[in-house]
């Protein structure tokens, strides 16, 4: 499969005639500033010089198979999109390996598992940011600055800049981009903005379950499901060197990576049972479920000072940490956190010929100590329900107009700790900057001492915040089932929040 890409709408943009027209109208640009920059003769259409046709190619292989017993899925797919900016420097490209299988190993005993793992890697450019980015350079730079200019024919601007030390960027042809004479601002030629730096992000993700259905009779059957998500990702700048104004620029060459991996698993078992006698219907559920999740990074930056950071500007082969020069600064840092949560639930449900229906569950959730203290981490949750089909009664079952009523009532009570942050119930202690102590006012010498204090205020008492809901109504059909009605009464209190 063959995709093709284009910039499908972008905002009309002044030509060259048109921009003077309008800085010379609004009294922003003199007109001896043209005179003095502009060549006459260069209307550059930005969007047009930016965007190009990108081409999305997509491959997939796939395999199947199935009997009495079993069945499988296999496949295999590969996407490679090169983007729509112009040159190598937005691209997207992932495998993905699919593999899916069931089988009956007894009549009472079936296993399963569902999995997948993709590799990728892409770039791109900043779109935008407060900062400037490549499509706001876009959109926003005057048409009478150039792509690019030759060495030999650079504007004074330019030379200056190079007379006093610092870089200009290049295409590949060696030519510089050029600096624009009449716009100074965050937002310089959208090359400059696309080439000052090369990103490059990396990864893997692997996630699935496997499952086991036992069913040793008619009636009960017994489920253990295990699921998973593990993912590595790794992304590294190499920022080049450069100049284009007095808003931006980097002196020096630095670089910057990090690196992520998550670990992701659940596990639930849970048991259903469903049994039926003279129109009685009987069921009952009960099931434990644990999850875990695990995060870490380690971050690393170089950053030159008085030169490059590295001991040579070669973003292939020397744009990484472990070559950094000497002289240059370096950061590291890091951190891991680990979540977990339990449940048990259940639930008994009974069913008298779709007449008369009840049902009554009670769960019990727990969060480990980064949410709640130890004495509040249980949260019980219960709630019933009742509904009766009213048509299926003797003495209404007749009745034309009436095709259906089904009166029902339920009462229930949630729980969520999705407002908390990390560790709300403890107090947090943060560090001021120094402060002198005891000062000899003849010698101006002092004990210099770093203050702590709290940053919030504990709350031992936290606890799950709940919700709890009345809902009464019906639903009724009539005129054998063209118009329907419903109408409901519920009443909701939150509390603890």
């Amino acid at each position: 499969q063959r995709t093709i890409q284009n910039l499908a709408n972008v905002t009309r943009v002044m030509n060259a005639k048109e921009y003077q027209t309008y800085m010379l109208e609004t009294g922003f640009i003199p007109q001896t500033q043209f005179d003095a920059f502009y060549d006459g003769t260069t209307d550059t259409d930005w969007v047009a010089e930016s965007f190009e046709q990108g081409i999305m190619s997509r491959y997939n292989l796939g395999f199947n198979g199935a009997n009495t017993n079993g069945s499988y899925y296999l496949s295999l797919s590969y996407t490679d999109d090169d983007g729509i900016v112009k040159g190598d420097k937005d691209f997207y490209k992932r495998l993905t390996l699919m593999a899916n299988a069931d089988y009956k190993i007894k009549s009472w005993i079936k296993v399963g598992t569902n999995n997948q793992i993709e590799k990728y890697n892409s770039r791109s450019v900043s779109e935008g940011t407060e900062y400037g980015g490549f499509l706001s350079s876009v959109l926003t730079l005057d048409p009478l600055t150039p792509v690019t200019l030759s060495p030999a024919n650079i504007t004074p601007t330019m030379q200056n800049i190079l007379d006093n030390g610092n870089i200009l960027l290049t295409d590949e042809n060696g030519d510089y981009y050029a600096i624009s004479d009449f716009f100074q601002a965050e937002n310089v030629n959208p090359f400059i903005i696309r080439d000052r730096s090369i990103p490059l992000r990396e990864g893997f993700n692997l996630n699935g379950s496997v499952f086991g259905d036992l069913t040793p009779f008619n009636g009960l059957t017994i489920t253990s499901r295990f699921g998973y998500r593990l993912s590595s990702s790794y992304s590294n700048t190499y920022n080049h060197s450069y100049y284009a104004n007095a808003n931006v620029y980097n002196q020096y060459t630095d670089v910057s990576s990090r690196s992520n991996g998550s670990i992701y698993y659940q596990w639930d078992n849970y048991i259903n049972y469903m049994k039926n006698f003279n129109g009685h219907e009987v069921s009952g559920m009960f099931g434990h479920s644990f999850v875990e999740s695990t995060n870490s990074y380690v971050s690393g930056s170089i950053e030159g000072e008085g030169g490059s950071s590295l001991l040579k500007d070669d973003p292939e082969l020397f744009g990484y940490l472990d070559y950094k020069a000497s002289s240059a600064t370096q950061t590291v840092n890091g951190s891991k956190s680990i979540s977990a949560n339990e449940s048990y639930f259940g639930r008994l449900g009974y069913n008298f010929k779709d007449k008369y229906i009840a049902q009554v569950q009670l769960r019990a959730d727990a969060f480990d100590l980064s949410k709640l203290p130890v004495t509040n981490r249980w949260g019980y949750f219960p709630s019933v329900s009742l509904a009766w089909v009213a048509t299926k009664e003797n003495f209404l079952s007749n009745v034309p107009v009436l095709s259906y009523l089904k009166i029902r009532a339920s009462w229930g009570v949630n729980g969520s700790i999705a407002a908390l942050s990390n560790y709300p119930y403890s107090t947090s202690i943060t560090s001021s900057s120094a402060y002198s102590w005891d000062l000899v006012q003849s010698t101006g010498t002092a004990n210099w001492v770093v203050a702590k204090f709290p940053s919030s205020l504990g709350n031992d008492e936290l606890s799950w915040e709940t919700t709890t809901q009345t809902n009464v109504g019906f639903d009724a059909r009539f005129l054998r089932d063209k118009l329907s009605l419903s109408a409901d009464y519920f009443n909701k209190q939150t509390e603890d929040l």
